[in-house]
C-alpha cells in the first residue's frame, strides 16, 4: 500500500500485490510475463522465518534478461537481497546500517537522480555492500565513498535497489518516477548539467 497515493495521484493504475509468502511469490512469478515492472516495497520478505527466495531466482533472471525490471526498495535486510546473487552473481548485493549522512550526488548526476525529479536530499539509514560487479552506483553518502542507491543490468533488464527515505517511506515516489522515465526512454539517458 506504500505507492497507492502516488499512483493515484500520477493517474496511474493500482498495481496488482502479491504477499512475501510461498504462495503469493508462486503467483507473482506465474505473472512474470505479463508485467513490465516489480516493486519489491518497504520491508519485503522480513520477518523472523522468511520466506526462502532461491526457488524463483531462475524465473527472475529469464523476466530480467527478457527486459523485465525490479524496484527494490529498502533493500536493508538479508531477507529481501541475499537471492539476487541467486538470480545472478553480478547482483549480489548486502548492506550495513547506522548511516545518517545526506546523499552525495555523483558528478556528473546520475539521471536517474535528475529526470524527470530531483529528489534532493534524501536520508538513508545505510549503505549498499555493491558484492556484485554488475552494479553501477546511482547515488552514494559519506562524501559518495558508499553506495545508497545503485542500478544493475542483467540481460535487456534492469534492477534498482535503494536505501533511501522520504516522506516516511523508504524508497521515494521520486526514486520510482525517475525509473519508470529511465525505463521508458530506453536508457542510457545523457544528462548535460
Amino acid at each position: 500500500n506504500q505507492y497507492d497515493a502516488h499512483f493515484k495521484d500520477a493517474g496511474w493504475p493500482l498495481p496488482a500485490r502479491f504477499a512475501s509468502t510461498k504462495e503469493g511469490m508462486g503467483r507473482l512469478v506465474a505473472e512474470l510475463p505479463k508485467l513490465d515492472v516489480v516493486i519489491f516495497s518497504s520491508l519485503f520478505n522480513y520477518a523472523d522465518k522468511p520466506v526462502d527466495l532461491k526457488p524463483y531466482a531462475a524465473a527472475f533472471r529469464a523476466y530480467l534478461e527478457r527486459g523485465g525490471a525490479m524496484f527494490v526498495t529498502d533493500a536493508m535486510y538479508g531477507g529481501d537481497t541475499d537471492w539476487l546473487k541467486d538470480i545472478d552473481s553480478g547482483i549480489a548485493l548486502a548492506s550495513e546500517g547506522g548511516c545518517k549522512s545526506p546523499y552525495k550526488e555523483l558528478e556528473p548526476r546520475h539521471p536517474l537522480r535528475a529526470f524527470p525529479n530531483e529528489p534532493g536530499n534524501d536520508v538513508h539509514w545505510g549503505h549498499l555492500l555493491l558484492n556484485g560487479d554488475k552494479w553501477e552506483v546511482v547515488a552514494g553518502c559519506c562524501g559518495g565513498r558508499k553506495a545508497c542507491a545503485a542500478l544493475a543490468r542483467v540481460g535487456k533488464g534492469l534492477v534498482y535497489a535503494s536505501a533511501s527515505v522520504h516522506g516516511g517511506h523508504w524508497g521515494t515516489n521520486m526514486e520510482l518516477e525517475n525509473f519508470l522515465a529511465f525505463l521508458q526512454t530506453g536508457n542510457p539517458v545523457t544528462l548535460d548539467t
